[in-house]
């Protein structure tokens, strides 16, 4: 899937499934995307996988042209039986995270991937700072539930999350400029 000019906007109860070993663009680096959420009452947009191999999920590839950042605005997603070895965010160019909470990650057991991957922080801007009820359900040894340290990644903006889960805090991160606070 790629989401290129314009924008996904998933509804609060809404079930996306995307096949097996599949890589969803949005954006790309000669046009803008975006990926937007909403959920009420706890009853959040659900993506996940199908197809015959069903071990494989897919992973989003967020990036944007220059000057035309691609965004993300997500309050409310669960994101279930994720591939182990791709992970599932991956911000690489030209980015704006204008919202990213209540997210729930059930990957069904450790990673070796980075679950949320920040390649490249030159062109990226976090506009929202304190990411709520970001839920990692799993553990990620040896992958990371967040890793930061991609290039120029040490110019971000420091971001607060709160949450829960087995593969929730600082212990599962690689955020070598300390800039992820776990409440």
């Amino acid at each position: 899937m790629k989401v290129l000019g314009g924008s996904l906007t998933i509804g609060s109860g809404i079930k996306v499934k995307l096949p097996d070993y599949s890589t969803n663009y949005i954006g790309d680096s000669s046009s803008f995307g975006a990926l937007r959420t909403s959920h009420v009452s706890g009853n959040k947009p659900k993506v996940e996988r199908y197809g015959e191999n069903a071990d494989r999920f897919q992973k989003f590839i967020i990036e944007g042209p220059i000057g035309t950042p691609s965004v993300i605005n997500i309050d409310g997603l669960e994101m279930t039986d994720n591939d182990a070895t791709s992970g599932l965010f991956e911000f690489q160019v030209y980015y704006t995270i204008t919202n990213f909470d209540n997210i729930d990650i059930d990957t069904q057991g450790p990673t070796i991937a980075s679950v949320i991957n920040f390649v490249d922080c030159t062109n990226g801007t976090f506009s929202d700072v304190t990411w709520n009820s970001i839920n990692f359900l799993d553990t990620r040894s040896p992958g990371y539930n967040i890793n930061l340290s991609g290039t120029n990644c040490n110019t971000a903006s420091s971001v607060t999350i709160d949450g829960t889960g087995p593969g929730y805090g600082a212990t599962s991160e690689n955020d070598p400029n300390n800039l992820l606070n776990w409440l």
